[in-house]
């Protein structure tokens, strides 16, 4: 057996009657299977007090501003249903209990009339419907009260959401903060084993020995016209003291071009240079190592007054010092061994002690 429900819009313009002033407007609601969604919304809005047309879905993306308004109506809907509808039922109830015993003692007083049972009848039918309408408007608040909650958990996920993406945000600033200070360290620590190496390399004694790599071919590229020379790091005479470095021309230069290693000494411009005495006159001494039997060649030379021995005045002063350094023809066939592995090494020696100027 199917459940019968009142026609809504029959419920409505009863809804609209009763805040009338005749109540013998009231008029018989029809019964059906089931009930219209848009006449529902219309007696929702009649019995609210409310004149609106307006849907009872909810809007998935509604934020906490459309929640809240909602479940403000909701609450003045559940109070004006629950509360009225119980009311309504309670007086048709008693109405019926009078109307009852009216018909049982035949008295009315109202100058209405015999009451009939055919209309005992239709007051039955009439509290029934008003039982069934108020189901269905208590179920109806069910389902909003459902859809009110999940909206709220929605929301809430929303909210969550958010301060996720905040804190994911604020962790991303937190780790490109210490990315850049990662860098920053890894830059000042290359430096640092930049400079420690230099320092480690740098002589600060007035000695030094280059060690010159791949020597067959610089000689082949100097003969060739490819490289013409090549300088050696720099070195100091103490910590304090002069800037220098070595420069070779392995195919000879001015009076030793084509036949002779040309050796040079060249005074760089140093932190240091306004505490040193100019110009740089301390004896020089070249040596070319013997990596086999020590037997090795030297020669040496005293700086005079001259410019590339005064103070620099830019990066470097012109090279000066032994053109003719060594024969380029007993480099390889004089029975000592310069060159081995293709390693050759050249020390310089700077007499450091005072000099007279």
């Amino acid at each position: 057996m199917s459940v019968l429900y009142p026609q809504p819009e029959d419920s409505v313009l009863e809804c609209r009657a009763e805040g009338g002033t005749a109540p013998g407007a009231l008029r018989d609601s029809l019964l059906v299977e089931k009930p219209k969604g848009e006449g529902i919304a219309e007696l929702l809005a009649c019995v609210n007090g409310r004149t609106k047309d307006s849907s009872l879905s909810l809007d998935k993306a509604s934020g906490k501003q459309d929640w809240e308004k909602k479940d403000k109506l909701h609450i003045l809907l559940e109070d004006s249903l629950c509360k009225g509808g119980q009311e309504l039922l309670a007086a048709f109830a008693e109405l019926t209990k009078v109307l009852e015993s009216k018909v049982n003692t035949g008295s009315w007083g109202w100058g209405w009339g015999p009451l009939t049972q055919e209309f005992i009848d239709r007051m039955d039918r009439r509290t029934s419907a008003l039982e069934d309408r108020q189901m269905i408007l208590q179920n109806i608040l069910a389902v909003r009260t459902r859809e009110l909650e999940r909206l709220g958990d929605q929301w809430g996920d929303r909210e969550r959401l958010r301060r996720s993406e905040e804190r994911i945000a604020l962790l991303e600033k937190q780790l490109q903060q210490q990315e850049t200070v990662l860098a920053l360290k890894d830059l000042l620590i290359s430096d640092m084993e930049s400079r420690l190496l230099l320092a480690e390399n740098t002589s600060y004694n007035g000695s030094f020995v280059w060690k010159i790599s791949n020597m067959n071919q610089i000689l082949w590229a100097a003969q060739t016209g490819k490289t013409t020379a090549i300088e050696s790091p720099s070195f100091y005479t103490d910590r304090y003291g002069y800037r220098l470095c070595m420069k070779l021309y392995p195919n000879g230069d001015g009076a030793g071009k084509g036949s002779h290693l040309s050796l040079f000494l060249v005074i760089l411009h140093g932190e240091h240079d306004f505490m040193l005495q100019w110009p740089f006159l301390h004896k020089v001494e070249f040596v070319l190592l013997d990596q086999q039997t020590q037997q090795h060649a030297s020669a040496s030379f005293k700086p005079v007054n001259s410019a590339p021995f005064r103070r620099p005045i830019s990066e470097k002063n012109t090279a000066s010092g032994l053109p003719q350094f060594y024969p380029l023809s007993q480099l390889q066939t004089s029975g000592r061994t310069f060159i081995k592995d293709d390693n050759m090494f050249i020390k310089a020696v700077i007499d450091t002690r005072k000099t007279e100027r």
